[in-house]
């Protein structure tokens, strides 16, 4: 069965009240399969836009990550991408390179990847967006 298909079957049977027991016996596939089909429904293209549109709203009303993420029920890690992400291509601010991340204290990196470690080491919000960072402090 075509994993597409199998999630097809999951989701009827669902809707009919079969238990994931039941659902698992008859699709031929184990309960925690099941219980994946029901909990992975596949993303729209236009939920994923709405959500950008959202959190970019809410952002240019002033409103912090956390803030956003309490008001709108979204992981904190999806706003902080939403929050960040540019709808232009080329770098505009002063740091839009990420070129002072690099050599800054408050830098975590994890994967290759430099992310800004501001909240968790003072447990406040940072006053900015990384593009226009304003509590840069070079690592000593």
């Amino acid at each position: 069965m075509k994993k597409k298909r199998t999630s097809e079957i999951v989701r009827e049977l669902d809707t009919q009240g079969k238990s994931k027991k039941e659902i698992a016996r008859i699709a031929g596939i184990t309960v925690s399969d099941v219980s994946y089909h029901l909990r992975n429904k596949r993303k729209k293209k236009e939920d994923i836009s709405e959500k950008r549109m959202i959190v970019r709203k809410l952002k240019a009303e002033g409103k912090s990550q956390k803030e956003i993420a309490e008001e709108t029920g979204y992981n904190l890690s999806t706003v902080r991408y939403y929050f960040y992400s540019a709808d232009v291509s080329k770098p505009t601010a002063a740091n839009a390179d990420r070129h002072l991340c690099r050599t800054c204290k408050w830098r975590d990196e994890q994967n290759g990847s430099i992310w800004c470690d501001y909240y968790w080491q003072t447990k406040k919000d940072r006053p900015c967006e990384a593009e226009n960072c304003t509590v840069y402090e070079k690592e000593t």
